[in-house]
């Protein structure tokens, strides 16, 4: 997600690696918080103050809840999905799919929201940091599943992306009552220029617009919004939302 503003994640203060643990603060809302928190007061003000109050710290949340395999890393390399419980490969996609997430074993969602509500308790304030529908469902089944999916089975795929999406949006309002000052969203691996204008409108757009009808509500109530540019270009459904910048952008903080 750096890459595509040109940024690199900056490494974690070797005093911070010292006090926490690098894998509880990925799992245990008092410890996501706290480090939050000791990195936000490390950063200098003209260096992005409100970098480390971007929560979660990966995008792989969604993905666990929904079956992917997840190796929570180390301070040099975050979370990054391994795998699938069981390897879907094979169709159809929507009984595949359900099977798989009911194996997941791991919500990090309810672990998140208490760290924001921790942190909202000492008026801090953090960004949620949101994939959209067709990185996670990639995320979880594999491009080449999704695209050979929608060929065979458009409307089955259309139906995960619709409730993928339903349940993104009640995880951002969920959010918003924990306290978060705002949202940052990005759907990396639904580009235009990647999946061809044929995918991207036939299949991206439609939950795109949903969404951002959602995030439109959100932000009409005081939540600032913001969008991944090459997103923001590729569509016209997020034209009240601005594109991130250096305060608040799309990236996670690994």
């Amino acid at each position: 997600m750096g890459a595509c503003k040109g940024h690199a994640p900056k490494p974690v203060p070797e005093i911070l690696q010292q006090h926490f643990n690098a894998r509880d603060i990925h799992l245990k809302p008092e410890t996501m918080a706290g480090f939050a928190k000791a990195w936000h007061e490390k950063l200098p003000s003209e260096t992005m103050p409100s970098a480390a109050l971007r929560l979660p710290f990966c995008h792989t949340v969604f993905a666990e809840a929904y079956g992917a395999v997840i190796n929570y890393g180390n301070w040099r390399q975050g979370p990054r999905v391994t795998g699938s419980s069981p390897a879907i490969d094979k169709l159809p996609l929507l009984t595949e799919f359900q099977a798989l997430k009911n194996t997941a074993l791991v919500d990090r969602r309810p672990v998140v929201l208490k760290a924001i509500q921790l942190l909202a308790t000492e008026s801090l304030k953090p960004t949620l940091v949101l994939e959209g529908p067709f990185t996670l469902l990639t995320q979880v089944l594999g491009m080449e599943m999704v695209l050979r999916g929608y060929k065979k089975e458009p409307e089955a795929v259309h139906a995960l992306l619709a409730e993928l999406t339903s349940d993104l949006i009640a995880y951002a309002l969920e959010a918003e009552t924990a306290g978060i000052e705002s949202i940052s969203f990005a759907d990396p691996l639904a580009a235009n220029a990647l999946l061809g204008p044929r995918v991207f409108s036939g299949l991206v757009l439609p939950h795109l617009r949903v969404l951002s009808t959602a995030l439109h509500d959100i932000q009409e109530r005081g939540i600032a919004v913001s969008v991944c540019p090459v997103l923001k270009a590729d569509s016209d459904c997020f034209l009240t939302c601005k594109p991130s910048c250096e305060s608040l952008d799309t990236r996670p903080l690994f």
